[in-house]
């Protein structure tokens, strides 16, 4: 177990230490980081494909077959694993998505910012109305006694928008980046129970697993830095996002202390984390890649950097057995 602790804490430190790449993409200009997003998106999208291909579920498979477990126990906790990562995602999207009005504008995101349908027509015919007086400062009151009413709910719809303006942007809903903390922290705890499973059972598959997960950590880690960026500000951004990357650590720790039990326990989490590896390159990362919204010389490019990334993975799982 030494070695296996040794393994463990250093993959683990590593990782915590890449997850401050992040700095990089506050730093660099928006038209570049722009320019680099997509390539990054695919090669980390092929290598978590490629490692859980070729380097967990085959350390998954060996775990359960050392204590005479079927081999079908392994896609059991692929299946789960992968399903798991769902749930946990649509139910953080749920609470992390703001409620709206299907009444109002798109960006209205509070129903009390305006008032409702009768007083919204009753203000459009009065602002016709009124077009040629819109730069005078004080408005004769025989003129608007007629429509005393409409003006007074007009009053109020004007003084409510100025208020409530601000709180229209859903990047000032606090609960959206607070869910996206949670969502990375069990992100990085899953990864590393899987990592940290796979180097209790084969050092090589552990280093490939790892590699795999690091290639997709620069470019989640510069994605959510900047994002954090915008709620919280450059420094507080980086001191969450770096507490939130320990839990990689603690995932692998706890995985190392599970293995002890049973290879059967490592085997499971090696298979859970697959599925969880799968999800995110096939889910959230693949079809960002080949969406139509992009240039046919970008999906080129997009799919070579795809296949460069499981290439990689498969080279190295090749390198690894001729050792």
């Amino acid at each position: 177990m030494g070695f296996e602790l040794v393994h463990v804490l250093w993959s683990g430190i590593a990782m915590s230490i890449i997850s401050l790449s992040g700095i990089f993409g506050l730093k660099m200009k928006k038209i570049n980081l722009l320019k680099v997003v997509k390539p990054c998106m695919a090669l980390a999208s092929g290598s978590l494909f490629g490692g859980a291909m070729f380097h967990l579920l085959p350390a998954s498979i060996s775990a359960f077959a050392s204590v005479d477990a079927n081999e079908i126990s392994t896609w059991l906790w692929f299946t789960l694993g992968f399903c798991s990562f769902m749930f946990v995602e649509l139910f953080l999207h749920h609470k992390a998505e703001p409620k709206k009005n299907t009444d109002l504008d798109p960006l209205d995101f509070e129903d009390s910012s305006i008032e409702m349908s009768s007083k919204e027509v009753s203000q459009k015919k009065k602002t016709q109305e009124e077009k040629k007086d819109e730069n005078t400062d004080d408005v004769d009151e025989d003129s608007t006694s007629v429509s005393h009413t409409k003006q007074s709910g007009d009053e109020e719809t004007n003084k409510s928008v100025p208020q409530k303006e601000k709180s229209k942007l859903p990047f000032q809903n606090l609960s959206i980046p607070h869910m996206m903390l949670v969502g990375d922290s069990i992100h990085n705890f899953i990864g590393g129970l899987c990592i940290g499973a796979a180097f209790t059972i084969d050092f090589y598959d552990g280093l490939g697993s790892w590699l795999s997960a690091v290639a997709h950590e620069i470019f989640q880690e510069v994605a959510e830095l900047t994002v954090f960026a915008v709620y919280f500000g450059n420094k507080k951004a980086i001191i969450y996002n770096y507490l939130s990357s320990l839990t990689f650590l603690l995932g692998q720790l706890t995985a190392l202390a599970l293995g002890t039990v049973s290879k059967a326990v490592s085997g499971a989490l090696i298979g859970f984390g697959a599925g969880n590896f799968i999800y995110i390159a096939a889910t959230d990362l693949l079809p960002e890649i080949v969406s139509t919204k992009n240039k046919a010389k970008q999906c080129f490019w997009n799919m070579v950097w795809w296949v460069v990334g499981t290439g990689l993975m498969i080279l190295i799982k090749v390198i690894f057995q001729l050792l």
